[in-house]
């Protein structure tokens, strides 16, 4: 079928392509007088019809005139004309009567009904209900007057049930399967703004927009109450009947999700009291998991609020953003010492709670008050606080962490230049090393100390790193010089040109924004600033340090103590006190300072530069070690604490060998040095007792003989040569020329017999490099 715009309807047959009808919808006759005319099929005006559709028994089609009408396929009779119309009645098989509106294109539902026979009804006239039940097997509930609307719905996790909140306030639980009201209650009195139940199905959870909250069980039928919770005047209260306070912030913008239940069904989740406050509670009582106890500005800086918590944390917030910067748990308390007391009570009698603590001004004490007013100081035992920790030292190009106590290590391996330097965090939990190249750009690691490895990599600087420092809030990194970084995600916020070199910076003890740093041109004190927005920093709207003082002291500076080392001092860590610390010196030792005793203890040794040769005693109990430094140093393996140590000035020490008795008496240590003599070391005595010269080249290898009676030595020439008495001795020799050649002696003819050779294909270089 086709339609025109001249009123044509064409009926086509489309298997022989011909017309096989042609019919003409015409506008209704005119009842006039005058008009005695039937109209043709050719004459007068026709409608024209712009859409048509066929089905299998009827044809519609609509036309300019306003009008829908539907046909039967022959055209013959009209059987439904509607015109100009706004809405369309629709009913369904199902029993439901509904009308379009034309205008909005919306549905509207006029009323549910059976679709078979009404076998009875009955009528509540209190509150104004009819129920009814069909033959079609469905009862249904009709509201005579009904105001009460559902606002939110939640389908419980496991079972064939849901709920719904309404508008006034009532929950309503209903089984899906047998079509039953299970459970309703009444215990809000305002809009219903969240439903929710736990992910394991056994607690069911609702809020109001008057912000109260109820807790349900889940898992029985009835769904009780188990504990409704509103705020009073008086603070929270328990409610089983009515909910009228504000424990969820008030109003319905955050319907219908105003709930939020955690996927291992432990915790719940709301916006209250206030719409500026998110309150995590416990899913199976409604409790806070955390409260703030006290509240009070960081002694560091106004900018940071700090407030410690039921929970037994301390957390940090920022004044101007009120972000959570950091948090840790409260530490074990320390011991302390009652400095004085004013008013009653004793030093010995402390009974009634505590009320309020402050730190003293200047740090160092602690004020209490309670029954009395005690003035506190902290007891700092040095050597005991030192041995409960860990402490950090670069080697090369490893991060050497080692427990004092227990003498353990644990190395942290990732670098590949030297390292120049090392920083801590003030919660010893980060730690930073950097090293780098003169002509490349320096790495920066960033190590978690408790679990050895790396967190991150950050690079910036050409050239070695000279200092790192963490601020005293850590919540800034400083690499000299100068680049300012974030440690929370470790993000350069800004650097910043000096006028000459920056040898060390440090950060203020007592204000976390301000720190110094010195250089060639002298000493420079610095500011942090902090802005919520700035166009030239482009990281979380940080500014960088501005130089606002440079000074140079002249003043008369007076050695207090002093303590001689065994090198030059290159680097130094101290508590905030100065009163003791770790040095390290350029012997490769690391000593702990005690100035209150003025005393040092040897933490750590090591040559200066690269070991040459490692050998052990015949008893395992020590061994030896000689460098390039010149030194010759023996350790005990047990403690691989140094025993004895001899030094030659001037000389690389090549090579080592320890006499086959290792009695305390005569137990000796043969060296080989770059001069070509070779030095017998008593260790009984700490002396050299004998000095040979064989060689006019480097000692390139040195060994006892079985018996301890002789001694081969061998140069870099390839030249061997023998010291000691008479005997019958059998030796092998190895050469840079991959040859090892088999000797037979008898010292006391003055024979060296070749018995044998193993040739390998070698370079040119003929040096000895091995006997035995």
């Amino acid at each position: 079928f086709a339609c025109t715009r001249s009123g044509h309807i064409f009926e086509i047959d489309y298997s022989r392509v011909a017309v096989k009808n042609v019919r003409r919808l015409l506008p209704g006759p005119q009842q006039h007088a005058d008009c005695r005319e039937k109209p043709t099929f050719n004459t007068g005006p026709g409608v024209a019809i712009n859409s048509i559709s066929v089905s299998p028994s009827f044809c519609a089609t609509g036309s300019e005139d306003g009008f829908l009408r539907l046909w039967t396929l022959d055209f013959s009779a009209v059987i439904l004309e509607a015109g100009r119309w706004s809405r369309v009645l629709a009913a369904t098989s199902t029993g439901n009567l509904g009308f379009l509106d034309v205008s909005s294109r919306g549905y509207n539902t006029l009323m549910r009904s059976h679709t078979d026979t009404v076998l009875g009804f009955s009528v509540d006239g209190i509150r104004r209900h009819l129920t009814t039940a069909s033959a079609d097997g469905t009862i249904r509930l009709y509201d005579f007057v009904s105001e009460d609307n559902p606002c939110s719905v939640a389908f419980h996790p496991h079972e064939q049930t849901f709920s719904c909140g309404f508008s006034s306030g009532t929950v309503r639980v209903f089984d899906i399967s047998s079509a039953k009201l299970l459970a309703e209650h009444k215990q809000h009195r305002g809009e219903v703004i969240g439903l929710a139940f736990s992910s394991d199905g056994e607690f069911m959870f609702s809020a109001d927009s008057e912000g109260s909250l109820a807790l349900y069980t889940a898992s029985e039928e009835d769904h009780s109450v188990t504990r409704g919770i509103e705020q009073s005047a008086l603070g929270l209260r328990d409610i089983k009947k009515s909910c009228n306070g504000n424990v969820v912030a008030r109003g319905t913008e955050r319907a219908p999700d105003a709930l939020a239940v955690s996927s291992d069904s432990s915790r719940l989740a709301f916006v209250g009291p206030s719409s500026y406050i998110v309150t995590i509670a416990d899913a199976r009582s409604l409790d806070e998991l955390d409260s703030a106890l006290k509240v009070c500005f960081s002694p560091a800086s106004t900018e940071l609020l700090l407030i410690t918590t039921s929970a037994h944390k301390i957390l940090w917030l920022s004044t101007k953003t009120g972000r959570l910067l950091r948090q840790v748990t409260a530490c074990i308390s320390r011991l302390c010492q009652i400095r004085s007391i004013c008013a009653s009570g004793s030093k010995n009698d402390i009974n009634e709670p505590i009320r309020q603590v402050r730190f003293t001004p200047d740090q160092l004490g602690v004020i209490s008050v309670g029954d009395a007013i005690f003035l506190w100081d902290f007891l700092a035992d040095p050597v005991e606080c030192l041995t409960d920790r860990l402490f950090a030292y670069s080697c090369g190009c490893v991060v050497v962490v080692e427990h004092l106590h227990t003498g353990t290590q644990r190395h942290l391996q990732g670098h590949s230049n030297e390292i120049s330097c090392l920083a801590i965090s003030n919660d010893a939990q980060t730690m930073a090393s950097a090293a780098g190249g003169p002509n490349s750009r320096s790495l920066i690691y960033i190590w978690d100390v408790q679990a050895g490895t790396c967190r991150s990599t950050v690079s910036y600087h050409k050239g070695a790193v000279q200092s790192l420092a963490f601020s005293r809030d850590d919540l800034f990194f400083l690499s000299v010089g100068l680049a300012l970084w974030r440690t929370e995600n470790f993000q350069l916020l800004s650097t910043v040109n000096m006028s000459g070199p920056i040898h060390e910076a440090a950060f203020s003890p007592s204000a976390a924004s301000q720190m110094a740093c010195v250089g060639s041109h002298g000493v420079y004190f610095c500011l942090i600033h902090t802005h919520a927005s700035n166009a030239d920093i482009k990281v979380n709207g940080y500014t960088f340090l501005t130089v606002f003082k440079k000074a140079v002291f002249e003043t008369k500076v007076v050695v207090e103590q002093e303590i001689m080392l065994d090198g030059t001092m290159v680097s130094a860590a101290f508590d905030t006190s100065m009163d003791m610390g770790i040095v390290g010196t350029t012997a490769g030792t690391l000593w702990y300072i005690n100035w209150s005793d003025n005393s040092s203890i040897r933490l750590v040794s090591g040559h200066r530069s690269k070991v040459n040769d490692v050998v052990f005693s015949c008893d395992e109990h020590h061994f030896a070690t000689c460098s390039e430094d010149g030194s010759v140093r023996v350790w005990s393996t047990s403690s691989y604490e140094l025993v004895v140590q001899f030094q030659v000035i001037n000389q690389a020490c090549g090579c080592l060998c320890w006499s086959p008795s290792s009695s305390g008496d005569s137990s000796c240590i043969a060296a080989g040095y770059g001069d070509g003599t070779l030095r017998i070391f008593r260790l009984a005595s700490t002396d050299m007792e004998m000095k040979l010269h064989p060689h006019y080249v480097a000692v390139t290898a040195v060994t006892y003989s079985a018996s301890g009676h002789v001694i081969l030595s061998a140069g870099t020439n390839g030249l061997c040569k023998k010291f000691g008495l008479e005997g019958n001795e059998m030796f092998l020799a190895a050469g840079a020329d991959r040859r090892v050649s088999v000797w037979a002696t008898d010292w006391s003819k003055e024979k060296c017999d070749l018995l044998d050779w193993l040739s390998f294909p070698a370079p040119p270089n003929s040096a000895v490099l091995l006997l035995v």
